[in-house]
């Protein structure tokens, strides 16, 4: 199976052994790619098997909760930095008086 260039963050997760690719915009590696898991399907159940296994690892549903934790934090940290700021600020102002 080719690999391609581009689209690399698809590759964090998935690898040949997992998903099969093919050359963006090469219709001829696309049929061999097509062709190749027709004329071999126990390897490409394989590979469907071991992509599926990465995908229910990955999906939304379990990530979901991890990533808006993790905006929310980021958020608050912001928020905190930003408050601490404002009230730096409002002391030397009133230092000033």
């Amino acid at each position: 199976m080719s690999t391609f260039s581009g689209e690399d963050q698809i590759l964090d997760y998935f690898n040949e052994d997992s998903l099969h690719f093919f050359e963006p915009g090469s219709v001829e590696n696309l049929s061999e790619v097509i062709l190749d898991a027709y004329r071999k399907p126990s390897h490409s159940r394989a590979v469907l098997d071991k992509g599926m296994a990465i995908y229910h690892m990955h999906r939304w549903e379990l990530q979901k909760h991890h990533f808006v934790t993790l905006v929310k934090d980021l958020l608050q940290k912001d928020a905190y930095r930003l408050k601490k700021v404002s009230y730096k600020k409002a002391i030397k102002i009133d230092s000033y008086k």
